[in-house]
């Protein structure tokens, strides 16, 4: 019996420590992403390679930060009300159904510093050991746990400064020809 206690608990502190680490790389989210863009100038935000369903770097960023407001809502329902079904946006339709040429990149950083700031500031509140029981239902993935949507989230800029460098590249490619 007290064998498999001793397991049960050092396999949640090995989760614990993998939320942990998970929640430091998301807040650290900010920070990538406006290092990579900080020095470009303007036209750079507007500028989409000719490469099939390519983005601009400005439709990465406010791509970045409309999921961000949908996360804080996640965290939100998954905390008070847990087992509800997951808001899901269709970011192909949203990308084709708003224009973004008055739509500033700045305005939009501002925005997804502050929410990664308070949605940290959740999760320091939080006992780590429930991040299990905290959840939601999503149409595609099923049980989406808070451990789990913070593992997805403290990736997402990851995954698109990939992209953002490749459009800053093939710019300045551009640029000198």
């Amino acid at each position: 019996m007290d064998f498999f206690i001793f397991f049960y608990y050092f396999i949640a502190m090995d989760k614990n420590k993998n939320i942990k680490k998970f929640i430091k790389k998301y807040s650290s989210g900010y920070k990538l992403i406006n290092k990579a863009i900080k020095l470009l100038p303007d036209e750079v935000y507007d500028f989409r390679p000719e490469l099939p369903d390519a983005w601009s770097i400005k439709e990465h960023i406010i791509h970045l930060v409309e999921s961000e407001v949908n996360f804080y809502l996640r965290v939100k329902f998954s905390i008070a009300e847990p087992g509800k079904d997951a808001l899901v946006i269709d970011e192909q339709k949203w990308q084709k159904s708003f224009s973004l040429v008055n739509e500033s990149v700045k305005d939009y950083l501002v925005l997804f510093k502050l929410l990664r700031k308070i949605i940290s500031g959740i999760f320091a509140s939080l006992d780590i050991s429930r991040f299990e029981e905290y959840h939601l239902i999503h149409p595609k993935l099923g049980k989406f746990t808070l451990a789990k949507m913070v593992e997805v989230y403290s990736s997402h800029p990851y995954f698109h400064i990939e992209y953002i460098e490749r459009n800053i590249n093939l710019f300045n490619e551009s640029r000198n020809k």
